[in-house]
């Protein structure tokens, strides 16, 4: 009886942990060509204007030469990622993690067109990081987490590439991460949680159901 027990929750406690740490992926094919965040549409800074799984997505400021700006996203057909993408101009999407199991990386594609970009990762420091483009944006972007930038250059100022952001200390999770650009397209957003504790249970119960059985 005490083996079947502990079949039966290992079985659960294996599907509900594959369950929990599948990666919420933002790639905004849901989102119509056309739709507009920010300025246009009277949204102000903080609004969240996209929820996918846990993650909810707001407008943000850009911090650029020294100073503040807000102006728009647009959802569009993008002939560089060949699917849609969100067209940063003037303005930051900021993705809040904190009701995920522990983020423990992030990837996301960019085109930048020129102009500044902002990076923020756990709100660390004053103000993003802005910088003329994300691979000078540095690797220690905030304690505990890495950021390692893959990009080249397609053009005059003119980048493509990825980026992962990851938390290599295992007391810190991804909680915030504010991207912005003042002519910048990003898609592809994965953003990957930690199996936590349950995925050992899982694995030791599984391991004692074979040790009964044999």
């Amino acid at each position: 009886m005490f083996t079947r027990a502990l079949t039966v929750f290992a079985l659960v406690a294996t599907f509900w942990v594959g369950s929990a740490v599948q990666a919420t992926t933002i790639d905004f094919e849901s989102e119509t060509v056309g739709t507009y965040w920010g300025t246009p549409v009277g949204d102000i800074v903080g609004d969240v204007v996209l929820t996918a799984g846990n993650v909810d997505v707001s407008v943000e400021n850009l911090f650029a030469y020294g100073t503040y700006h807000y102006n728009e996203a647009e959802i569009i057909d993008s002939a560089y990622f060949g699917s849609h993408a969100a067209m940063l101009l003037n303005i930051s999407l900021e993705f809040d993690m904190t009701q995920m199991a522990d983020a423990r990386q992030l990837t996301l594609d960019f085109h930048d067109n020129g102009g500044m970009e902002n990076v923020w990762v756990n709100a660390n420091g004053l103000t993003p990081v802005s910088v003329s483009n994300l691979g000078m944006a540095g690797t220690d972007i905030a304690p505990g987490v890495t950021l390692s930038v893959t990009q080249t250059s397609v053009g005059t100022g003119v980048y493509a590439g990825s980026l992962v952001l990851t938390a290599t200390d295992p007391a810190v999770s991804l909680e915030t991460f504010r991207i912005g650009g003042q002519e910048l397209q990003v898609d592809n957003i994965v953003i990957t949680p930690e199996p936590g504790a349950l995925a050992l249970l899982a694995l030791g119960a599984m391991a004692a159901v074979r040790r009964k059985t044999n």
